[in-house]
């Protein structure tokens, strides 16, 4: 535990009388360090819990990228020394300051060989992990912790990189029973190493959390932030700097009357504003009422009204929609809603006027079994007024998908290809044209920034002025659930059509649009299988797909092993006759077994993407770490080899390194 000299404060050591010729000192020595001695001992300062250790690494990395135009490849070695060392510590018996902290002392050299020749560099570098609580049983407890970091990450499909980070954060916290509070700020930066495009990355952030208890009228809540990121390309031009404001308040109220019959009201209300790579500002207010009329009866009332201010555009919505429904015979349900929104723009408006109906039945069946089936019914009104013949949109948020082909689908599919701009979400930087590749209905991403899982699009898309047209609508939805969940069989149907009622309209309007899709799973014990067929029709045109998937997990040679298979065929054809056609397969598999006092992990990914006309692009990533711990010694082996082929090009990259630690 380490306490190497325990002293009462009461001026005794152990069970002796201090001399009386050195009081002083000994006062002294208690109001600057007194180790506890028991739990109700008062300690000023104490360490415990101390360790520390001594580690080395050595990795090296090769890349090469060949394709038409030109070649390029690049050798990094990296041998790294340091110095680890932590504790807990503690200030006046823990009620003043606890917390635990280490240290890492790292020295680190680097060479690289590439056409622009040798380079050598060295540094050295203090990484860290602090935490602490100040007051931790006061009312008002507060929090701080510092940490930088270096770890290797290994996506699929891509070659392995180095990631470091450091960040620092403070919090305070106000334990009210009626206005509890919070204040926090956050600092961070990140920076990658070990790819042909590196990125470094860094945030400020401060924020504010009150919630106001009313008790049996409710609660109020309130936030307030300012954030500043920037982003850029080591070696490079491209940039990206972003600083937000916001303003929140809510309140949430609910009760009950006599009868048991609930009550819930909702409002929130919003002001943001963000400069940088984007210019808007945002306001929005909105409501939720919810209304149990009886046992079996419910309805709700909600509206919305938003402004946003952009350098492209301005616009104003605003809109209001209910909701009855009733539960009948405990499965069948009805509902009925009707909305109204307005679109107000700068040279126009949409005002669009809706009406549904929907019933569902729900039958629970023998063995844990389940049929289910819904059917919905709509109708609207659709009003445009002025001249307004484009749209724009900023920052539709989409979730990069995890296969080679990487296809998003825009929500307007009638977008002016000349006005896409795509930006990362984490690493807020713009995607040159060469990063991604245009479709009928949206893009295909070919390269992405390290560390983002978002991209942000903005367009605008094309829509008919001056008309007013009336839609109608119909799904269905069907679904058989086997065995508690084991099989399940299912059955989709959506179609839309539309007709003219004033102006003239082109296919951007009058196109009907269909949906359907069917299929399978079964979960049979170990492995999962899925398939699903379909079909869309709309502005881009026909669309047919079939998608199958399997996943096998379970233990398997003293270990456990996962496999997983997916492919999915798609066929697009346009209204001009043309047709295209693509098909994206991915096998991955990943095992992990303890050899004795070895870890270890395994992986092996393939995927592959062939295109009508033959066009075929090839990805394999294999992956291999290796972990053992002998004593107080540990060591870490980790090995990473990627290679990519198509008709355009090829590319490899493969890195080996291996890791000592001694632990004292």
């Amino acid at each position: 535990m380490g306490m190497v000299q325990r002293l009462r404060c009461g001026g005794k050591k152990g069970g002796g009388r201090v001399p009386a010729v050195a009081p002083s000192f000994v006062l002294a020595l208690c109001l600057v360090v007194c180790w506890r001695d028991d739990a109700r001992a008062l300690s000023v300062f104490a360490v415990r819990d101390f360790y520390h250790s001594v580690g080395g690494g050595y990795n090296i990395s090769n890349s090469k990228a060949v394709s038409r135009d030109f070649s390029s490849s690049q050798t990094t070695q990296e041998s790294i020394e340091d110095y680890n060392a932590g504790f807990a510590y503690y200030l006046v018996s823990p009620l003043l300051l606890k917390g635990q902290s280490s240290f890492d002392l790292e020295w680190q050299q680097n060479g690289t060989n590439d056409e622009l020749g040798d380079r050598k560099t060295s540094q050295f570098q203090v990484h860290y992990n602090i935490f602490g609580q100040l007051l931790p049983l006061s009312a008002m407890p507060a929090a701080f912790s510092a940490a930088s970091s270096r770890q290797t990450i290994s996506p699929p499909f891509s070659p392995s990189y180095q990631s470091e980070t450091d960040i620092r954060t403070a919090h305070l916290s106000v334990q009210n029973k009626y206005v509890p509070a919070s204040m926090s700020f956050t600092q961070q930066t990140q920076q990658t190493s070990g790819l042909a495009v590196n990125t470094r990355q860094s945030s400020d952030s401060l924020s504010f959390n009150a919630v106001p208890d009313l008790q049996e009228f409710g609660k109020i809540t309130l936030a307030a932030s300012l954030a500043k990121s920037d982003s850029s390309v080591l070696r490079g031009a491209a940039g990206g700097e972003s600083r937000t404001g916001m303003v929140q308040a809510g309140y949430q109220g609910e009760w009950h009357t006599d009868a048991g019959l609930a009550r819930h009201l909702t409002l929130n209300s919003s002001l943001q504003q963000t400069a940088g790579i984007y210019t808007l500002d945002s306001s929005s207010l909105n409501g939720f009422l919810g209304w149990q009329f009886g046992k079996k009866l419910d309805g709700s009332v909600s509206a919305f009204s938003s402004k946003n201010r952009s350098e492209s555009a301005s616009s104003d919505n605003r809109g209001v929609s209910a909701q009855l429904q009733q539960t009948l015979m405990g499965s069948l349900t009805t509902g009925v809603s009707v909305s109204a929104t307005s679109e107000e723009f700068d040279r126009g408006s949409n005002n669009s006027y809706n009406a549904g109906l929907s019933f569902s039945y729900r039958k629970k069946l023998p063995e844990a079994s389940a049929f289910s089936a819904s059917y919905s019914y709509g109708k609207g009104l659709l009003e445009r007024n002025g001249d307004v013949a484009t749209v724009s949109v900023l920052n539709e948020q989409w979730t990069i998908p995890a296969d080679l082909l990487r296809h998003i689908t825009l929500a307007h599919p009638s977008f002016d290809p000349a006005t896409l701009e795509v930006k990362g979400a984490q690493s807020l930087l713009t995607y040159p044209a060469s990063y991604y590749k245009v479709v009928a209905d949206g893009i295909e991403l070919l390269n992405t920034f390290p560390g983002d899982t978002d991209v942000l699009i903005s367009y605008s898309y094309r829509q008919d002025p001056g008309i007013s047209t009336v839609s109608t609508s119909h799904g269905f939805n069907s679904a058989l659930d086997l065995y508690g969940s084991k099989y399940r069989i299912y059955l989709n149907a959506h179609m839309s059509d539309t007709s003219l009622r004033k102006g003239d309209a082109t296919g951007l309007t009058l196109t009907e649009t269909r949906h359907v899709d069917t299929g399978a799973t079964a979960r049979l014990k170990r492995h999962t299988l899925s398939a699903e067929t379909g079909y869309d029709k709309g502005y881009a045109g026909d669309v047919y797909y079939l998608s199958t998937s399997w996943r096998y997990g379970g233990p398997f040679a003293y270990g456990d092993l996962t496999l997983s298979a997916a492919d999915r065929w798609s066929t697009l054809s346009s209204d001009s006759g043309a047709s295209f056609w693509s098909n994206s397969a991915t096998l991955q598999s990943s095992y992990r077994r303890a050899f004795g006092r070895l870890l270890g992990s395994f992986t092996a990914n393939y995927a592959n993407v062939l295109l009508q006309g033959g066009a075929m692009s090839h990805s394999t990533n294999l992956g291999a770490n290796v972990e053992g711990k002998f004593g107080k010694l540990s060591a870490v082996l980790n090995s990473n080899l990627s290679w990519t082929y198509s008709g355009a090009g090829w590319s490899v990259g493969e890195g080996i390194g291996i890791s000592l630690r001694r632990s004292f």
